[in-house]
């Protein structure tokens, strides 16, 4: 099974495409109802695989997904467009909302619905507002996709995470929230405010850094282009922002020194079948010279502040963390944690284990 169709398949067993079980036209693998009875065609929205446009201009509300595939067109000008379900954008589909309008995910809980990127989709906003009910929002943006919006208000926190060659484009926002930076995505904000990109250092990558004071910027980039960074596939420029919170998803096999910066976020994720102990590193401090005390990669902070630390052993590593204190910790895959006398506060949100993964936790506290 593919991701879209993990990602999805729990709200979507079966389609009907013109009074038919639905035949996988949005290239992905949708298993097919066993007969028409078996179908709900309630639950979803398709628009396309032609070239059609579903164009919307009074308030609009839909309980259920949404897919725009194929060709199709979704446009949303001036109106309330309300979406109990996910809104995906594949293929050569393309949605936009205009002129004051609103896309609102009727969600109740965090990362309910999102809205997800496929292919060469494309999503555009511009004067408008994106709100996912006072809850954290998700998108996600994945092969050649497209993401640009401008003017939008975006009231509540969003999360996006930008893989492959997607291409995100961010003007006069003002409240942006966190962006997983990844692979060969191409990244541009301009004028925003509180942006926190998560700079992936992949393995074999070699990092070496001071980055611009937090409040504001005026120019920045981050690139394979920059001396001091090598081995890494995306780009991303800053140009006159404000609380620009920088961040790090650093990997096994990477090299990283930053100097003289502020830091929010500290992301370590532990790849392979090492075991790995920490000890004793603590949310909010300053480290004039801290060499995190890991075997299988260098980082280290130089007359650095960093506010935050999340600790993520993937594969098989075992990992002991013992009389620390961090925002987020969560294991996956098959791997082993032991955390003692540890602080969890929630400020980055989640203390979990998932997939097979077992995390125990002792003699600590949770705050979140």
């Amino acid at each position: 099974m593919n991701r879209f169709s993990i990602i999805l398949s729990f709200l979507i067993l079966f389609s009907i495409v013109a009074g038919k079980p639905f035949s996988g036209a949005l290239s992905f693998d949708f298993p097919e109802p066993p007969s028409i009875e078996d179908a709900f065609i309630d639950e979803y929205l398709l628009i396309g695989p032609d070239a059609d446009t579903f164009y919307v201009d009074t308030d609009f509300v839909w309980d259920g997904t949404i897919y725009v595939y194929g060709a199709g067109v979704l446009i949303v000008d001036g109106a309330y467009f309300s979406v109990a379900g996910q809104l995906a954008i594949a293929d050569s589909g393309s949605a936009i909302f205009k002129n004051g309008a609103t896309l609102h995910f009727d969600q109740f809980f965090v990362g309910q619905y999102s809205l997800w990127l496929f292919n060469y989709g494309y999503f555009e906003a511009t004067d408008a507002t994106i709100d996912a009910n006072g809850t954290m929002h998700f998108a996600e943006m994945h092969d050649f996709s497209t993401y640009i919006v401008r003017r939008t208000y975006f009231p509540d926190w969003t999360f996006r995470r930008v893989y492959e060659h997607s291409t995100l484009v961010l003007e006069d926002i003002g409240h942006i929230g966190d962006l997983l930076v990844d692979d060969s995505c191409e990244i541009h904000f301009l004028r925003c405010d509180t942006l926190m990109p998560w700079f992936e250092a992949p393995d074999g990558s070699v990092i070496d850094i001071q980055f611009p004071e937090v409040d504001s910027v005026a120019h920045f980039e981050f690139s394979d282009d920059i001396d001091g960074i090598d081995g890494i596939g995306y780009r991303v420029v800053v140009d006159s922002c404000r609380q620009c919170w920088w961040s790090l998803e650093t990997f096994t096999g990477c090299s990283v020194v930053v100097r003289n910066s502020e830091i929010h976020g500290s992301c370590v994720r532990f790849r392979g079948d090492d075991t790995i102990s920490v000890s004793g590193i603590f949310n909010y401090e300053f480290h004039s010279d801290l060499i995190v005390p890991v075997p299988d990669r260098h980082l280290e902070y130089v007359n650095t502040y960093v506010w935050w630390w999340n600790w993520y052993p993937l594969d098989n590593t075992v990992f002991f963390i013992d009389s620390c204190w961090f925002g987020e910790m969560i294991g996956k895959n098959s791997s082993t944690t032991y955390a003692t006398r540890c602080t969890h506060d929630g400020a980055t949100i989640t203390l979990a284990a998932k997939d097979s993964a077992f995390l125990s936790f002792e003699a600590g506290s949770s705050l979140a």
